[in-house]
């Protein structure tokens, strides 16, 4: 996927997330509470998943919290777990390893905009502020 169309799902995300993944609206600005993950490839491309919870398990079974149906990906693939810091992605021994931006991870901070890959599945990291412009 080339950089431009990256931003544009950046800018389309973000306008979407304030209209429709808001919480409340005030004074024109909303007030965004949970970051998402972002699919950027495959059957589910497009598709937004809301990091909602203390530890989000991610995978290919029905037990996990995201469950992508993606034959490279583990049955339990990774953890995603929010802490004081931010986010914390963690593979859980996965047999195709994960990567942020490139890089295989055992356990990494995650910042606003990095790329996963977990499998074959690629999604974009959301953190919005507390506070995003409209």
């Amino acid at each position: 996927m080339k950089e431009t169309q990256i931003q544009t799902i950046v800018e389309e995300t973000t306008i979407q997330a304030a209209v429709s993944e808001s919480g409340r609206k005030k004074q024109g600005k909303t007030l965004l509470a949970d970051p998402f993950l972002v699919v950027l490839n495959g059957k589910e491309k497009g598709r937004k998943y809301l990091l909602i919870g203390p530890k989000i398990l991610i995978g290919r079974a029905s037990r996990n919290h995201i469950q992508i149906k993606d034959p490279a990906m583990s049955a339990d693939h990774a953890t995603i777990e929010k802490v004081t810091e931010g986010l914390i992605i963690e593979d859980l021994g996965s047999r195709n390893g994960t990567k942020v931006n490139y890089e295989k991870v055992t356990r990494k901070q995650l910042v606003d905009c990095d790329r996963l890959r977990l499998g074959n599945t690629e999604f974009l990291v959301r953190i919005p502020s507390d506070v995003l412009q409209r």
